[in-house]
């Protein structure tokens, strides 16, 4: 879950105290407990306040780090260093003034870290399945 703080707060431009205050937390120490590995998960109550202030996160996402960040439907455009969030329920309405880019530094790094973190569980698993074949072909050629 470290991670996927870490992006919330790349892609809200927010350090974790100010991104507490914004949810609507009494102290940013649940957001640094997470931040350092002290806390495992987001519960449901922090993702519900998290998605209360930033409704084009995806839920799954917040609560599993697995899928996309941004929900399906949501385009995301500046105009005039104004921060707008297009979808079906929720057209041209502004957002705090921000630009939102899906291409920043910040937020590519936070995905390659994410992904290298997958390809790492990947192998692990290709490894793992790779000694269970060979545990069954050497039990089949005993046979």
């Amino acid at each position: 879950m470290t991670e996927v703080i870490a992006k919330v707060l790349a892609y809200t431009k927010l350090n974790a105290k100010q991104l507490a205050e914004r949810i609507g937390l009494d102290r940013p120490q649940a957001i640094y407990d997470i931040l350092k590995g002290k806390t495992k998960s987001i519960s449901p109550a922090m993702a519900n306040k998290i998605l209360s202030v930033f409704p084009e996160i995806d839920r799954g996402w917040l609560m599993t780090g697995e899928g996309d960040m941004l929900r399906a439907g949501f385009h995301h455009f500046a105009d005039n260093n104004q921060g707008f969030i297009n979808s079906n329920n929720n057209i041209g309405n502004t957002i705090d003034n921000r630009q939102y880019y899906s291409d920043s530094p910040d937020v590519l790094r936070a995905q390659i870290e994410l992904l290298d973190e997958r390809i790492k569980e990947k192998d692990a698993q290709i490894k793992e399945k790779d000694a269970q074949i060979r545990q069954l072909l050497s039990i089949l050629e005993k046979k």
